[in-house]
Formats: structure tokens, C-alpha cells, sequence
């Protein structure tokens, strides 16, 4: 799911019966569905219950309120690179643990030390 899909996902674009989220307008101005795990549903229904949004899933912020328009990019961008780096520290981490240092994975070499 792109980045700007997700920040206009809407409350009712997710259909739980089908498990599927609906993505509307997305990458050439096309409506797709996207399929959807339980472990996610189960993690959106949590979400939703402790933020109540009532059209867009992730609400964005005018005044420094919470308001019911869509977060901006930065704001998703912001939020997958943080995630990205944890995921990448957690398995480095692992691989020392394993006794592999990050130099033998070729995906990681370039990142450095954790």
C-alpha cells in the first residue's frame, strides 16, 4: 500500500467480511482492494478503539487539533521511517544475538553499527 493511500483511507473502506481494504483513487486513478490479515484487522479494531475516527482512519491535525481531514505525507512518511529503523535495529540486534555481525547480510552492511 503506498504512502499517500494509506494517509486517505477512510473508516468505511475497510470491509471486515471480505478482509480486504478498500483503496479508492490510488496509483494511476485506479480503485483497488487490498487484501487484509487478521493479526492487522485485530490491530486496526484496537487502534480504532482507542482513537475513534470517525471518516479518515488517520486523522490529521489543523490548529493542533485533532481534525477530520486526512494526516499529511510528512506525517506518514515520519511514521514508516521511524518504524523502518526499529525493525532494522530489532534484527540487528538478532543477528548479534546469533553471533552474525550486519557486515555478512548485504542489505544492512551499508547501515552501520546499531
Amino acid at each position: 500500500m503506498r504512502r499517500t493511500e494509506l494517509c486517505r483511507l477512510k473508516v468505511a473502506d475497510i470491509d471486515s467480511e471480505r478482509m480486504v481494504l478498500h483503496v479508492k483513487q490510488g496509483k494511476g486513478g485506479r480503485d483497488r482492494d487490498v487484501p487484509l490479515s487478521p493479526k492487522l484487522l485485530e490491530t486496526l479494531r484496537e487502534y480504532w478503539r482507542w482513537m475513534e475516527p470517525t471518516t479518515y482512519l488517520f486523522p490529521g491535525m489543523e490548529n493542533n487539533w485533532r481534525a477530520d481531514v486526512p494526516v499529511t505525507d510528512k506525517v506518514a512518511r515520519t511514521a514508516v521511517t521511524a518504524a523502518a529503523k526499529r525493525a532494522v535495529s530489532s534484527f540487528l540486534c538478532f543477528l548479534d544475538l546469533a553471533g552474525t555481525d550486519g557486515e555478512s547480510v548485504p542489505a544492512f552492511s551499508e547501515m552501520g553499527p546499531h
